[in-house]
């Protein structure tokens, strides 16, 4: 893949501060979607989470308050229409989401959508027909929830979940961004003028000759130990304007 894969991260404002550091650590090796910088203002937010579908991968920040928000299980909604949805997730539980795991846990979080379809059809009736429309969308939210929560909680249930301390990690080994971002790390100054210093993307066992954009002068350095040393410059090849004719 020569272009930076697309990851879509899905999840609660109680998450925001992991989802931040998901973005940290990822930033420069894939391009990140979410709503923070994507969703521009006076965007519509539902063509917003609909992309979901076209992104290469999605983390899904599982939690209780994700299982039980409107927006997030309707990106999940969009996200099952697409073919082998299941193959493109990145998928983590936190504790207070762990009775996913139960089958009791699973079906109280079915029951919850259940009653909330209960709640807005009792609510919508209650109310003026001319009034009924600005709600029905909601409504047509949470049935298209009930119809998939069963499935994406099966799936969900049957991988196995990284913890949220080693998602991060587990997420740059799958995609192989561990070996890139050793590659990309090494910062290698001056031993001459200790003012300039090289960026230097080779593998951390290699010695490379540099060249100092400060002072110009030529060094050696050890990537893995993070050493430098003087070396001569490379001699010029004599041209014809070097040689001395006789007379």
């Amino acid at each position: 893949m020569t272009d930076k894969p697309s990851i879509f991260i899905s999840y609660s404002w109680v998450q925001k501060e992991y989802a931040d550091k998901i973005e940290h650590e990822l930033d420069g090796f894939v391009s990140i979607v979410r709503d923070k910088n994507s969703a521009t203002s006076w965007c519509n937010l539902i063509d917003f989470m609909k992309r979901i579908r076209d992104e290469d991968f999605a983390i899904l920040l599982v939690s209780d308050e994700y299982l039980k928000s409107l927006n997030c299980m309707y990106e999940i909604t969009q996200l099952v229409k697409e073919q082998n949805w299941e193959e493109k997730i990145f998928t983590t539980v936190f504790d207070n989401a762990s009775a996913i795991y139960d089958s009791i846990g699973s079906a109280l979080y079915i029951k919850y959508w259940d009653m909330k379809r209960d709640e807005l059809e009792r609510a919508l009736s209650s109310l003026p027909l001319q009034s009924q429309t600005k709600h029905q969308g909601d409504y047509q939210k949470v049935c298209e929830i009930l119809n998939i929560i069963g499935e994406f909680l099966k799936v969900v249930n049957e991988k196995k979940n990284p913890p949220p301390p080693n998602f991060i990690a587990e997420i740059k080994n799958y995609l192989g961004l561990q070996k890139i971002e050793d590659t990309l790390t090494h910062k290698l100054r001056c031993p001459s003028c200790s003012k300039g210093y090289v960026l230097y993307n080779k593998p951390v066992d290699e010695i490379v000759s540099l060249q100092c954009p400060k002072c110009n002068r030529f060094f050696r350095g050890n990537l893995l130990y993070g050493r430098t040393w003087m070396m001569k410059a490379p001699k010029k090849k004599p041209d014809d304007s070097d040689e001395i004719s006789e007379t």
